[in-house]
């Protein structure tokens, strides 16, 4: 015989008090080279791992809910990563951090945060990476010339180059055209010539031209009540 709950039906619909978590955490070294889908299962994990109380999705496979606000290529480094948890305890932002780091695998930390409290509505509140616009990338390669692959790999002109020497450069990359940014990666690690490659996402930025995507989720933080 299936168990099931003499819960009432309306107490599972009364509204919750929902806290969400808006924070940025590094990806870098080895790290780079978890893809996306493993990294939402180490966060997750890292969740549980922390004794925190996620909200979990409706469905049929409910899962804690989490978002991050543009996944990374697989083997690309961050400085700034923006990444959201809500959660049904009542935790400030340090304290949480300082719960989770610990949990989390080498190269993965979190920095920063705020949290948005609001009661458990039907309307889903924004999205991060509705949010997201582009970002500030740095290459750097050992062993060919930048300046001379970026010419004929990186030739879209809505790449903005911020600065170039010979063996490091940063671009602006709006989201549109981040896949060209993965196919460079793609043919650039398979050149001969070309010794090491890294690429390191230092900023993330919003859809207001230029301003960081967290400073922007922070400054729009009372949508988010829904």
């Amino acid at each position: 015989t299936l168990f099931r709950s003499t819960q009432s039906s309306s107490a599972w619909q009364q509204k919750r008090t929902i806290y969400r978590h808006i924070l940025s955490f590094q990806k870098l070294g080895k790290s780079a080279y978890i893809p996306h889908l493993s990294l939402l299962r180490v966060m997750e994990r890292s969740v549980q791992r922390a004794g925190l109380i996620p909200r979990f999705t409706t469905g049929f496979n409910p899962k804690p809910s989490l978002e991050f606000a543009q996944p990374l290529p697989l083997g690309f480094e961050s400085l700034d990563e923006v990444f959201s948890v809500e959660l049904l305890d009542e935790v400030d932002p340090e304290t949480l951090i300082d719960r989770l780091n610990p949990v989390l695998p080498e190269g993965l930390r979190f920095f920063r945060g705020f949290k948005i409290q609001y009661p458990e509505i039907s309307k889903k509140p924004p999205s991060l990476m509705s949010c997201y616009g582009g970002g500030l990338y740095r290459i750097k390669i050992t062993g060919e010339t930048l300046e001379s692959i970026l010419s004929c790999i990186l030739n879209d002109t809505s790449l903005q180059i911020e600065s170039i020497s010979s063996s490091e450069a940063s671009l602006y990359v709006p989201v549109s055209l981040q896949g060209i940014l993965k196919k460079a990666f793609s043919s650039l690690i398979s050149c001969k010539n070309i010794a090491s490659i890294n690429i390191i996402r230092e900023i993330s930025y919003s859809i207001q031209d230029r301003v960081p995507l967290f400073e922007y989720l922070y400054q729009i933080r009372n949508n988010f009540s829904g």
